[in-house]
């Protein structure tokens, strides 16, 4: 079938001025009435472009520039029926059925129609101008089928609707389905032109702030899948957000805005970065912080100890600012599933700024002293985090008893440990704090005698909005299938991990974790699995979040829970400043 891509050029050419003509950063309060009408705006602009089944929904490209040229209107809306009015001019081109307030049963004819057209949302699948990923696991395509083929269950006939309220005195409805000649479906404007203009967005200007919310908070509350198990009271966020957005002073505020909303989420994949990356302020001093003991303590050094920074010190202020206050803030930015993983990633980018700025740490030593340093950031966080994270790779600490780190393991490595080591091994510890670089449940079907499957895999398939109950269906392919294999191991093995196992660590740990394949040791994991998901807003920002539901092979929630330790274990201040590692130490004494 031939489609052609169309857009609407409603007030485009009248308002594209509004983008760019603040030079200043642009901020003002939102009166209750102007919030309103945004919000309603936002709704019913999520379920026009999410969920609309028509070919002029399916090849639009620029919804980002349609919000930001039309919000200022939105915005002035003096009472329903003008607000009405704008929104049937914004969305008739795009879903010519749409009803708002309109409580008719028009009937409506459609003599050269062929097909039933639906559209069906795999978790979400971006097709807008930020789109960043081509043949990925999430989709959302319109399904063509012949007209007199009977429709999968839960799908609506082209002669029933959808009933939605966007605020209190708006209701829309759609057709779930519609009818389709050879190339679009029906009603289609031939009047629509093509538009394949590049537009720059600036921060500054506050509709395209408000746009990065409507975008963000339309995908998740369609499309997150644990909006339930968090409990996310997700109606009060939008206007929330969209008032701190059109508050923001400057843009650093504005991302520390987005920020606090990702972490509404408590999704330990959520997250944003400036685009393009450059621009991210991802730089540190070489020092490396954790919170211990409800204490910001040094856990990492490259300075000598005559440089009065030693490990085991204890951070006290940040930039004149209380080390607590400091921790608060950043953790309050940083979304999470569990404490362990916000501990851990706000210790992670907790002195992050820009190359070669400077930050000031005042320190109180071990003995009680207190000295005030100013420090350089000149590495790479992530590449300080490699060298604070550096350990033993493979250890016989006695004989025929190992340590092996999982995490900085190579395919090689891994193969001789198969073949040559691990089989005389009389006790095992496996050392998982931290993210893989292969696939180790290799070494797993050493362990088991039958075939081991990991955690169950669910990718959500939408049909309704909202999330409705009457999405039934999922995608849960692809698990992986580990079959057994020889030599067999030991059976005396401990595994450790801590607030950083997350995503496929946690896939690992949780093959464990079923199969009793040895004792687990530390603290809780990230509580965070599946499948991530991400877009541009605005060609301003990347988001990223978790596209897919995981579940735990007994049917239990995994999200927010994670992996648990049979021992807890808890690092203390004194280990530190003695270069004890108390996880390693009790794992060892776990084996027999």
């Amino acid at each position: 079938m031939n489609k052609l891509v169309l857009i609407s050029v409603f007030l485009i050419q009248n308002c594209i001025g509004l983008l760019s003509q603040n030079k200043s950063f642009h901020s003002k309060e939102l009166t209750k009435h102007e919030l309103s009408n945004i919000a309603a705006f936002a709704k019913l602009y999520g379920y026009v472009r999410h969920f609309y089944p028509s070919t002029e929904v399916e090849e639009m490209r620029n919804w980002e520039q349609l919000i930001a040229v039309n919000l200022p209107y939105i915005e002035q809306s003096q009472d329903v029926l003008d607000l009405k009015r704008n929104f049937i001019q914004i969305f008739s081109p795009y879903a010519p059925l749409l009803r708002i307030n309109d409580t008719i049963d028009s009937v409506y004819k459609f003599p050269q129609k062929q097909y039933i057209v639906y559209r069906k949302n795999k978790g979400w699948g971006n097709r807008g101008e930020n789109a960043t990923r081509v043949n990925f696991i999430y989709t959302s395509e319109l399904i063509w089928v012949p007209i007199d083929s009977v429709l999968p269950d839960g799908i609506l006939s082209p002669n029933q609707r959808l009933n939605k309220k966007v605020n209190n005195d708006i209701s829309i409805s759609w057709p779930m389905s519609v009818y389709a000649d050879d190339s679009f479906t029906l009603p289609h404007n031939s009047a629509f032109k093509l538009d394949t203009s590049k537009y720059n967005f600036t921060v500054e200007n506050r509709f395209v702030r408000m746009g990065c919310i409507i975008e963000l908070w339309n995908v998740m509350q369609h499309f997150y899948p644990y909006m339930d198990v968090m409990k996310i009271q997700n109606d009060s966020l939008l206007e929330k957000y969209l008032q701190l957005a059109s508050e923001a002073q400057n843009e650093n505020d504005f991302f520390h805005i987005l920020e606090l909303f990702g972490a509404e989420y408590k999704d330990g994949h959520a997250a944003f970065m400036p685009y393009p990356y450059s621009s991210w302020e991802d730089y540190v001093p070489p020092i490396r912080l954790d919170w211990i003991e409800n204490k910001l303590i040094v856990t990492y050094s490259e300075y000598s100890d005559s440089s009065n920074l030693k490990v085991g010190d204890e951070v006290i202020y940040i930039d004149y600012i209380s080390s607590e206050e400091y921790f608060k803030n950043k953790s309050a930015r940083v979304s999470s599933a569990t404490a362990t993983w916000n501990s851990y990633y706000s210790c992670k980018e907790i002195l992050c700024g820009k190359l070669n700025s400077t930050i000031s740490l005042q320190i109180k030593t071990e003995n009680g002293k207190i000295r005030t340093r100013t420090f350089k950031r000149t590495l790479k966080v992530d590449g300080l985090e490699k060298k604070a994270n550096t350990r033993t790779l493979i250890n016989e600490y006695s004989p025929a008893y190992y340590y092996i780190d999982l995490c900085n393991l190579t395919d090689s490595i891994l193969q001789e440990l198969e073949q040559s080591i691990l089989p005389l091994a009389k006790g095992i510890v496996f050392d998982m704090r931290g993210y893989p670089r292969i696939h180790v449940e290799k070494l797993f079907r050493h362990l088991y005698q039958d075939t081991m499957y990991s955690a169950i895999w669910q990718i959500p398939i939408s049909y309704f909005p909202d999330q409705d109950k009457r999405n039934v269906q999922m995608d849960t392919s692809g698990r992986w299938i580990i079959a057994p294999s020889l030599p067999r191991f030991t059976n005396n093995v401990v595994f450790i991990i801590d607030g950083r196992v997350i995503s496929a660590a946690e896939t690992e740990m949780g093959i464990v974790e079923n199969y009793k394949l040895g004792k687990i040791i530390g603290e809780q994991s990230a509580g965070t699995n599946g499948n991530v998901n991400s877009f541009k807003i605005y060609g301003l920002y990347m988001f990223w979040f978790t596209g897919m539901k995981v579940i735990k092979h007994d049917g239990s929630r995994h999200h927010g829970v994670g992996i648990l330790p049979n021992v807890i274990v808890k690092k203390t201040i004194q280990d530190v400043r003695e270069g004890r590692d108390p996880f390693i130490e009790t794992a060892k004494r776990q084996l027999h």
